[in-house]
């Protein structure tokens, strides 16, 4: 048994788990999609995010319905990392994702943005993508999640320019103006009101894309069980505009990584049901005994 940490992470290594190059170094977004820099698995892995996805290569299938459990009350604090911002959600919120074919319950961990998108649909990149990270609920928490090769699910949300503000983003730009968020790096700031992400998704939520890949940024961990929503959701070009304006550490006014090969990885086009009331309130049930279970 080895036990090693790194970004304030330890893992707990036995002979189930392959022990793989982890980044210890600076990293930036390259504005090269041939040369990006980074080392370890980040350009070792075969199975790195995002990826291109194009519909002449997808396999189909019916799933049962994805059900985002308490999306519409989250709060959150945000922190400006210096490559992206990220809302990190209150756990008591007790969010999460079931069914769409996971085979676990996931719960809500944070809410990370790309500007542009890092996931391209049919070659076309758009303004903005939205990152829904999620842990895996055998698990007690992300920190251990992310040693696990089935650790986290990411939902990703791609959203395209209006001319209309969405007031759904009204909470997530007021944050953005903060003066701690917009310029500095590493302070942490109450976004202010609950965010209602159920509202930021696209209206038909139930069709979307599915692959296993990795975190988009070091270490690059292939952990992820991605679902990229085949419709997108949008905002206005002023708001999109704040997250532009985002200081980072690089001064680069993008932040995505580049779409990686597939490496002959299937990429499913799911559907899912409709859900019953009946059973939506039996997957909040459930949800909130594995949250109680895992506070002990």
């Amino acid at each position: 048994v080895l036990k090693l940490t790194v970004h304030n992470t330890t893992c707990t290594f036995d002979s189930e788990y392959e022990i793989r190059q982890v980044y210890c170094g600076s990293w930036k977004h390259s504005e090269d999609p041939k040369f990006e820099g980074w080392r370890g698995t980040c350009s070792t892995g075969r199975y790195q995010s995002p990826i291109s996805i194009i519909y002449k290569n997808l396999w189909y299938s019916k799933v049962p319905p994805l059900a985002f459990i308490n999306y519409n009350n989250i709060t959150t604090t945000i922190c400006n990392n210096g490559h992206s911002v990220l809302f990190k959600v209150d756990q008591s919120c007790e969010a999460a994702i079931v069914a769409g074919g996971l085979k676990n319950p996931y719960i809500l961990d944070e809410v990370g943005f790309h500007w542009g998108s890092e996931h391209t649909l049919k070659d076309k990149r758009y303004p903005l993508e939205m990152h829904l990270i999620h842990y895996n609920s055998l698990y007690d928490s992300k920190e251990t999640a992310l040693c696990r090769s089935d650790g986290l699910a990411i939902i990703a949300v791609l959203f395209c320019a209006s001319l209309e503000d969405n007031v759904y983003f009204n909470p997530i730009i007021s944050a953005l103006e903060n003066e701690y968020i917009y310029g500095s790096f590493g302070n942490m700031s109450t976004v202010p009101g609950p965010i209602d992400l159920q509202q930021l998704l696209p209206f038909e939520s139930q069709r979307f894309f599915r692959y296993q890949g990795s975190l988009t940024t070091p270490p690059c961990s292939e952990i992820v069980t991605w679902t990229v929503m085949e419709h997108v959701s949008y905002l206005s070009k002023r708001q999109l505009q704040r997250f532009c304006k985002v200081r980072t550490k690089t001064g680069g006014k993008t932040n995505f990584r580049w779409p990686k090969p597939l490496n002959n990885r299937k990429v499913y086009l799911l559907t899912g049901g409709q859900l019953q009331n009946s059973v939506h309130g039996a997957v909040i049930v459930f949800i909130s005994i594995q949250i109680i279970l895992f506070s002990f």
